[in-house]
């Protein structure tokens, strides 16, 4: 989790100091997802490549985190078929299931 936490520390930094919207929005939209990779980690979806343990005591915080930020890309949105593919993973979060996939988890066999 120690590279997660890189990423959202940069993530974070970059949102209260730009002022560019439409890179804000995408960049909101990438730390969510972040976010809620954890949080489907937590669950399981590492598929024995992930120590699900190891993610299953920041999942709250995640899940929470990643509802805060899907709904700021929400109100930021422009295109409603992104907001269809935001809003069906902000409601599984929201309904306390998780996202139905990674977005950042990479395995090589």
């Amino acid at each position: 989790m120690k590279g997660f936490a890189g990423s959202f520390f940069l993530g974070e930094r970059f949102l209260r100091r730009s002022r560019n919207q439409k890179l804000r929005a995408h960049v909101r939209l990438l730390v969510a997802e972040a976010y809620s990779d954890i949080v489907v980690l937590a669950d399981g979806a590492g598929e024995g490549y992930v120590d699900t343990a190891k993610y299953q005591r920041a999942a709250p915080w995640a899940r929470s985190m990643a509802i805060a930020h899907y709904r700021s890309v929400l109100r930021m949105s422009h295109s409603p078929r992104n907001s269809k593919r935001i809003w069906k993973q902000l409601w599984r979060l929201l309904a306390g299931a998780p996202p139905t996939r990674t977005n950042f988890l990479c395995v090589y066999d």
